[in-house]
């Protein structure tokens, strides 16, 4: 929930990489901070993914393979 309010917000706010977060009046054509953003929360959900499944004895072991 948190990262979704993040990103929302940091959509909203998304112009130029040069100029830092503000609102413009105008729809940017370089959403870079956005960009940015998304690969973090991207990123954070692959990792947040490979440590659950490190941690589960079910994949670890290959109990439920069969």
């Amino acid at each position: 929930m948190r990262y979704t309010l993040l990103t929302g917000g940091c959509l909203l706010l998304a112009g130029d990489l040069g100029h830092g977060l503000r609102i413009e009046h105008g729809p940017s054509t370089a959403n870079t901070w956005a960009q940015c953003l998304l690969v973090l929360v991207t990123t954070d959900i692959y990792w947040n993914s490979a440590w659950q499944k490190l941690r589960s004895p079910q994949f670890r072991t290959g109990l439920y393979l069969a």
